[in-house]
């Protein structure tokens, strides 16, 4: 008789590949051995040994199972296997499958990387967003460059700010958290568009605290990161529904939710001029 496939592996197998079609191939047993193909490098996969004992003992990285295919760079397959072998040892809990929240840990992993290479690294390290003004998004947190806040501070004048930002999608609970913890102790009303793509965060309140959760955004390495509206006082007719939401994290799981939630509070047209859907 043929040997079977170890039985917690047979679940995740069922499991993973459900939601993340092909991600994990059987290709043999005694051991058991996987190829695990990331969502983000579909033309590398890295084989995985898992032993009879598993999940109470945890699998092994033994290297690129494919790579080297067209569009992939030169030791990117030996770079992706290091990635996860790495991942393994942060992720797995004795007596717990854990090629789910492998998959799921590197997806955020890689997403930091995008961005890394997508901005331009300032002096710490963190990404800074560049403005064509001159004006940036520096990494310390409530130090963003606002056009006309100074003269806020020197007229002695608590505006309401508010910005938007763009980015590829918004699924990881652990980061929403995160936003929802920020806005909590800044004081700050934050709308956001969750669960899919693309994402999109809203933010008002006073200035700090919209800049310094803005810096929270920025620091969380979101995929696609955009600030389609710097931080900027809410001008005009805008400001008399100014935190019509109250403080705090609220979400929509749509993008048209989004714009009613907009429209409720008076500033549907910028809302449609930042996202770039009118002029």
């Amino acid at each position: 008789m043929a040997p079977s496939v170890n039985a917690a592996l047979a679940d995740e197998l069922l499991t993973i590949n459900a939601i993340h079609p092909a991600a994990l191939t059987h290709l043999s047993t005694s051991p058991d051995i996987c190829a695990l193909r990331l969502p983000a490098y579909p033309s590398i996969s890295i084989r995985l040994s898992f032993p009879p004992s598993y999940p109470d003992s945890p699998p092994s990285v033994s290297g690129p199972e494919t790579s080297g295919r067209e569009g992939t760079r030169k030791g990117e397959g030996t770079r992706i296997a290091a990635l996860v072998e790495e991942t393994l040892t942060r992720v797995y809990q004795p007596g717990e499958p854990c090629v789910f929240v492998l998959i799921d840990d590197i997806a955020e992993t890689v997403a930091r990387e995008a961005e890394e290479s997508d901005g331009t690294a300032g002096t710490d390290g963190e990404l800074v967003e560049s403005e064509p003004s001159g004006l940036f998004l520096p990494a310390t947190p409530g130090s963003v460059a606002v056009g006309h806040s100074a003269k806020g501070r020197q007229a002695g004048i608590e505006e309401m700010y508010h910005a938007l930002i763009r980015t590829h999608h918004i699924t990881s609970r652990k980061k929403v958290a995160k936003l929802k913890q920020a806005a909590d102790a800044l004081g700050v009303y934050v709308l956001l568009r969750s669960g899919g793509s693309p994402g999109v965060m809203y933010v008002e309140g006073k200035e700090d605290g919209v800049n310094e959760w803005v810096g929270v955004v920025q620091r969380l390495r979101y995929k696609d990161y955009q600030l389609a509206a710097r931080p900027a006082g809410i001008e005009g007719g805008e400001s008399g529904k100014a935190e019509s939401g109250g403080a705090g994290l609220h979400e929509v799981a749509a993008v048209k939710e989004f714009g009613l939630k907009m429209d409720e509070k008076g500033m549907l047209g910028w809302w449609r001029r930042a996202m770039g859907y009118t002029n």
